[in-house]
């Protein structure tokens, strides 16, 4: 796996159809939830991507 490919994990896509420009503020309690979920699924990659060897590091400056 690349690094690049390695970075999809990071992603989030949702589509918020009861939404404008302020899904923050007009659904919050969802966006909050989704964004909460993101952090956490972010922060335990992260921590696993630590223990990989260096292609696979993302913390690395490589």
């Amino acid at each position: 796996m690349s690094k690049a490919g390695a970075l999809l994990i990071f992603l989030l896509f949702a589509v918020f159809d009861r939404s404008g420009h302020n899904v923050q503020i007009e659904q919050q309690q969802l966006f909050n939830q989704l964004i909460g979920e993101w952090i956490i699924r972010v922060e335990e990659t992260s921590a696993v991507s630590a223990k990989l060897p260096i292609p696979f590091n993302l913390s690395s400056k490589n």
